[in-house]
């Protein structure tokens, strides 16, 4: 059975009036496709990450880890007497009894004032196409210990045990060191000996002080590092006055930690920045009897205060916040060439729109690929040239002018320059997207207030 000739009409009629609707709804199927393209692009960008992140994880195991730098704590063993109750047998018959044993402990001591100068060089080392910022630095500590007193043990017959006294500093990672280091203890030098004596802190040297009963008076200290490391260098304020003052080449230094330097001078030849912290500013004491007692995990890292070198241009992350904005733009444009269509009466086939969407999503595979060999700015430009040129070329074909092709191509170039700059002004990138958005919205609201079904 056929159908009638009014039924037929009405059909026709009815898309006719709403082609318009059918053909918005199949751009916006379209512009959902071309999540697919974005997505593997998002992997691809992931993907990359991973490897720069194995190459530098290559590089900073070999070089010299992040430092953190612990030290230096005085530790002075005691023996005090304990009474504890032991079973022994008596006529056959199990019977308690109290005696007295000898027990042995560590106290730890950090000294009342600490300065700490730190000459920071800075390079970079490449694995193949990727780099990261290494350091060697030469860091001194110097201060003194107030007189040791063991008075504040509340336990019988405590004995200092001076001649097993200890000097220790804890540091990440000691592989760059060379030579014999050095500890000065009030003008008596002696040598460090691997490994820390700091419980929970197994890497770093320590000194054997056995003539200690000189640490029965005000003792000053000298200690000279050498540390290769990557990323940052952070230290713990030990003393009850901590002064440290680094400097380095570094033009793009990251203070971080619990305190900030009071005074910094920053320029494109390097940094030079110096830190004040009283004692008063953390959440352990001077001394304490128990290495039970020792702080550290959250307790240390609450308290540390370093620099990072870290480089201020991450082309990868700038790649990956504009992939997230690539869907509004790719609407954008279907959007435009929409207008167009109406503007003009040129019919666009929707394969067209799947290639000028491909297209754009071009960009950002140029962008990726460029911007791991040169600075992102420079990409970026590569990567918009390109694909304009190449989209205002299809455009003038598919639109029959090269004057409306060049208006696409200056509609993508507003697109991207307003990318670039959201992209640059990170506190306010969401304020100047938002806004540039609402211009290119009011721009298609304007030409498309007058269009018919």
């Amino acid at each position: 059975m056929t159908p009638s000739p009014t039924l037929v009409h009405l059909i026709i009629e009815f898309f006719k009036k709403w082609s318009s609707m059918f053909k918005i709804a199949l751009i916006g199927l379209l512009a959902l496709f071309l999540l697919i393209p974005l997505g593997m692009l998002d992997s691809l960008l992931d993907e990359r990450l991973t490897r720069r992140d194995q190459a530098i994880q290559e590089i900073t195991s070999a070089w010299g880890e992040e430092q953190t730098v612990i030290g230096p704590i005085l530790i002075v063993p005691y023996e005090y007497i304990s009474k504890v109750w032991k079973n022994e047998e008596v006529s056959g018959k199990a019977v308690q009894k109290e005696v007295l044993q000898k027990n042995i402990e560590n106290a730890y001591f950090l000294p009342s004032q600490v300065s700490i100068q730190g000459a920071i060089k800075t390079q970079k080392l490449y694995k193949g196409i990727y780099d990261t910022a290494v350091y060697r630095g030469e860091i001194i500590l110097e201060g003194s210990f107030d007189s040791i007193d063991l008075n504040f043990i509340k336990k019988d017959s405590v004995k200092p045990l001076w001649e097993e006294a200890v000097l220790t500093v804890a540091a990440s990672d000691l592989r760059g060191t060379t030579g014999q280091l050095k500890l000065m203890l009030s003008g008596q030098e002696y040598d460090f000996y691997p490994s820390s004596k700091l419980p929970g802190y197994s890497s770093g040297v320590h000194a054997l002080i056995k003539d200690g009963q000189r640490l029965k008076v005000k003792s000053d200290f000298r200690v000279s590092l050498d540390l290769n490391g990557s990323k940052s260098i952070y230290f713990l304020p030990i003393g009850k006055e901590t002064t440290a003052r680094l400097n380095s080449p570094w033009p793009d230094p990251g203070f971080r930690g619990a305190f900030l330097p009071q005074q910094r001078m920053i320029s494109k030849d390097g940094f030079d920045a110096t830190w004040n912290v009283s004692f008063y500013g953390r959440s352990f004491s001077q001394s304490w009897a128990t290495s039970a007692e020792t702080p550290k995990g959250n307790i240390i890292s609450e308290s540390l205060f370093g620099v990072e070198f870290v480089n201020l241009i991450d082309s990868y992350r700038n790649v990956e916040r504009s992939i997230k904005y690539g869907i509004l733009f790719i609407l954008l444009i279907f959007t435009g060439f929409w207008v167009f269509e109406h503007l003009t009466q040129i019919r666009i086939h929707p394969l067209q729109y799947v290639m000028v969407g491909i297209g754009l999503c071009f960009f950002y595979l140029v962008l990726l690929s460029m911007s791991e060999f040169l600075r992102f700015g420079y990409s970026y430009l590569i990567a918009a040239t390109v694909t304009i040129l190449m989209m205002g070329a299809y455009c003038s074909a598919i639109l029959k002018s090269t004057q409306r092709g060049a208006k696409i191509g200056l509609l993508m170039g507003s697109v991207y320059t307003l990318l670039y700059f959201t992209l640059q002004l990170q506190d306010y990138s969401l304020l100047l997207g938002t806004a540039g958005l609402l211009i290119a919205l009011s721009i298609m609201m304007f030409y498309t207030r007058k269009l018919n079904n």
